[in-house]
């Protein structure tokens, strides 16, 4: 879910900022598909760890014992590795996630009952060797044009699950150890294609107060603060919200004047994220705020700098065009110099 967010920022962030000018273009580059994939791997990674397989039981009739009762609890992750994947466009759609030849090693406890009265229990290990995952995740945009990301679909497939028992009777599971295999491997499914809840996301970003601008020698710098929502469109179309995030970010602005038009440059200050409000529980936003970091300085403000270096023309007064204008930015105010030129 960390990942489909991250996207709906990008994506948000990069429409903002060619935002001023419709014909613009952003194109994803080889190298920015590559930043995409470390992102959603790290995150992917940070999620499996926190899988926790859901309790299992049952019953099993085994030749020379009968009826066998038995169950696995607190089955947790103690081992992953991630070592092939790949991330690339899908035309008229979005992007295309694919993990190959994963693995997850778990611990976790059994119980086991037969002969009516005997009970046993003790620990087992299970490693998950050949895991694929792929994801698709659609970019499509709401009547107001605002971006908006959904996972169209995911697919997990285990390739092979080994179980081993230790303590009390293990050499009884060892007589339906591929029924067991088969459950744990299901159960394993499951619990990762669920990772990705079918749904689409959808955030508001909002100004909580007026822009603060200041001005020094030479400089000029802006600080805003707003807040970003983020919300879960549930099928029937109502907005389920996920989390508020405080976002706080400051630049330094450089204008001039040349030829007659107003022009100038940004630079990031810094930028300060912190979780206002969580409906999904506790989560670390440093890792958002490190992309929303990176994400601003290779996206937005090239983007935005561009557009500033074309400049805007300096208006005309009446008949009067000014010329020979100079600029300059000084302790708490802008100091504005021009010739006038009386067209007749």
């Amino acid at each position: 879910m960390m990942f489909l967010w991250c996207v709906l920022v990008l994506v948000n962030l990069v429409s903002v900022a060619t935002d001023t000018n419709a014909g613009d273009k952003v194109r994803i580059t080889q190298k920015g598909l590559e930043y995409g994939r470390q992102i959603a791997i790290a995150s992917i990674q940070q999620k499996l760890r926190t899988i926790q397989l859901q309790d299992i039981s049952g019953t099993e009739r085994v030749k020379a014992v009968g009826k066998v009762q038995y169950s696995f609890t607190g089955i947790q992750v103690v081992n992953l590795g991630l070592p092939k994947s790949a991330l690339r466009l899908v035309p008229g759609t979005g992007v295309m996630l694919s993990i190959d030849n994963a693995y997850i090693n778990l611990r976790g406890n059994w119980r086991v009952k037969y002969f009516r009265f005997i009970r046993n229990s003790g620990t087992l290990d299970l490693s998950v060797s050949k895991l694929t995952v792929s994801t698709t995740i659609a970019i499509t945009s709401d009547n107001t044009g605002r971006p908006m990301v959904s996972v169209t679909n995911c697919a997990a497939t285990v390739g092979s699950v080994n179980v081993k028992f230790h303590g009390g009777a293990s050499w009884l599971y060892n007589l339906f150890r591929s029924f067991i295999n088969k459950a744990l491997s299901n159960a394993l499914q499951k619990q990762i294609e669920t990772m990705y809840p079918d749904l689409m996301v959808k955030l508001l970003v909002e100004t909580v107060k007026e822009p603060l601008v200041t001005f020094e020698p030479n400089n000029m710098t802006v600080q805003a603060s707003s807040t970003v929502t983020a919300y879960a469109i549930q099928p029937n179309s109502t907005l389920s919200p996920l989390f508020v995030l405080n976002l706080e970010g400051s630049v330094s602005a450089h204008i001039y004047v040349t030829e007659l038009k107003l022009a100038g440059n940004v630079t990031l200050n810094k930028i300060k994220m912190s979780i206002a409000k969580s409906y999904v529980g506790p989560f670390q936003v440093a890792f958002l705020d490190t992309i929303f970091t990176v994400v601003l300085r290779v996206a937005v403000l090239p983007n935005v700098n561009a557009r500033l270096q074309e400049g805007f023309p300096l208006p005309a007064i009446g008949k009067m065009q000014l010329v020979n204008s100079q600029l300059q930015v000084l302790k708490d105010y802008l100091l504005i110099g021009t010739d006038v030129q009386f067209n007749g």
